[in-house]
């Protein structure tokens, strides 16, 4: 028997990766009708009746990311501007081992995919911007890390091959800026017409780091997030899920009925929260 650790199977509410969780659990439960009656014989009779599922989630509490972007890995999503490229898979098994990576098809030279994020930068700012990349054969193309009205920046020529790579590039702005853009583009002189991406990461650095730290997906929500959605009721679609191929997961509408802080001296801080999905699930 094949037994699967509880270290990928994650809580997503409406695309958004709870962020550091250290247990989640999920259940389904059947509201049992008590139908005994004078030809029971004496024992206890019972229909099922109503279907009910619920969760938790439990973690510490995150109240900014260091992930600057907005959508890491879906590259599909609008937060990606494209010129001319064309998402065509996002179901490859990416680093992690969830199916979560994509293709990304370049026709022609110069074409590019960019995000960009509005954030105030001070001279002397490093920032770092790094993304997982392979293709079907070995080949080039650029990443770019530069300010949004591209008056300066820097750029990398990416050696992809045919395993998974983290490519990270760092740069110190010399000038005041109000915002920042991650591009991935087919350079004149780039061999790739397709690459295989997942795991964008955009972060600040200093002077004496320049390395990128353990990726973290986007969009996240975090205690904030989840304390607007009590106030506000708000329906999320939730999905419980290690995003890998036959693996358990479980999706539908569902409200965080309880959120609770806990923060003890000289402790780190901790949330619980419970999940209660209204209606049918699959």
């Amino acid at each position: 028997m094949a037994q699967q650790t509880g270290t990928a199977f994650k809580v997503y509410l409406s695309g958004g990766l709870i962020g550091y969780l250290t247990t989640n659990d999920f259940t389904a439960s059947t509201n049992m009708i008590d139908v005994t009656n004078k030809e029971s014989g004496g024992d206890k009779e019972q229909i099922p009746g109503l279907r009910q599922y619920s969760g938790s989630a439990e973690g510490f509490v995150e109240y900014i990311g260091r992930n600057i972007l907005l959508q890491s890995q879906v590259f599909s999503n609008a937060a990606w501007s494209k010129t001319s490229v064309t998402v065509t898979n996002e179901n490859i098994t990416a680093p992690d081992g969830s199916n979560t990576a994509s293709t990304l098809a370049y026709d022609t030279e110069s074409d590019s995919m960019q995000q960009a994020v509005v954030t105030s930068i001070a001279n002397n700012d490093v920032y770092i911007a790094s993304i997982w990349l392979k293709a079907a054969s070995a080949g080039t193309i650029t990443l770019l890390l530069r300010s949004d009205d591209e008056s300066q920046g820097q750029s990398l020529a990416c050696n992809v091959t045919t395993t998974w790579q983290r490519f990270t590039l760092p740069y110190t702005f010399s000038g005041a800026e109000a915002g920042i853009e991650i591009v991935l583009v087919r350079n004149p002189g780039d061999t790739l017409t397709s690459v295989i991406a997942w795991g964008a990461q955009l972060e600040q650095g200093s002077a004496n780091n320049t390395l990128p730290t353990t990726y973290q997906p986007t969009p996240r929500v975090n205690y904030a997030d989840m304390f607007a959605a009590i106030e506000a009721g708000t329906a999320y679609t939730a999905l419980m899920s290690s995003k890998e191929t036959g693996k358990t997961a479980h999706t539908g509408t569902a409200y965080l009925s309880n959120l609770s802080l806990t923060a003890a001296n000289e402790e780190a801080i901790t949330f619980q929260t419970d999940i209660q999905f209204t209606g049918a699930i699959s």
